[in-house]
């Protein structure tokens, strides 16, 4: 759905039917990271970009993660509000098929899969820098508060899924740093 057919530049269908269906459509055309990895965090069916892909790592790297790890939550998960995200970033600016749009260089979204877990997805556009961030998410969201226990693990293609750290429910920031191109990948879970 295009703004004009709306009236809205909310992006309606991911938000509204993700879980119910999976998302087709996007950038056709468009091959950059911001482009891809922007579709890819909205949870779009992967491959309808048009055209090969560069830098082809990064987007070998989103196919292994949603692959290996985040098909429950971009394939069949629920959209929640994506992270806070504050840091020093720069800015990168697209264009759309209805208008020029400018967003942080690391951009995230968060979601729910069916089994309950929250997974937490980070990419950052920029092909030559790092960068600091620090991310906020409130779990109370999703029903679990402050006084549930959760585990934070973090998946990549080599480990699988690692131990991070145990934190309360409710409220919840977390300093990181990302890699150029990096993709980082949170599995959220309340602790028995």
């Amino acid at each position: 759905l295009s703004s004009q057919t709306t009236g809205t530049k909310a992006p309606l269908f991911q938000a509204v039917y993700h879980g119910y269906a999976n998302v087709y459509g996007g950038v056709y055309g468009k091959t950059s990271p911001l482009y891809v990895g922007r579709w890819w965090l909205m949870g779009a069916q992967n491959g309808w970009h048009g055209g090969f892909l560069a830098p082809g790592s990064y987007y070998r790297d989103l196919l292994r993660c949603r692959w290996l790890f985040g098909t429950p939550y971009l394939g069949y998960g629920e959209m929640l509000r994506p992270p806070q995200i504050e840091g020093d970033l720069a800015k990168v600016t697209g264009v759309s098929s209805n208008e020029e749009f400018t967003v942080p260089v690391v951009e995230g979204s968060a979601w729910k899969a069916p089994d309950g877990t929250i997974g937490l997805f980070f990419l950052n556009y920029d092909e030559r820098k790092k960068y600091d961030f620090t991310w906020t998410v409130d779990l109370a969201e999703t029903g679990i508060g402050n006084s549930k226990n959760i585990k934070i693990s973090r998946w990549d293609e080599e480990s699988g899924l690692s131990h991070l750290k145990n934190a309360k429910g409710g409220e919840l920031t977390e300093a990181m740093e990302i890699a150029p191109l990096g993709i980082i990948a949170l599995k959220l879970e309340v602790m028995p």
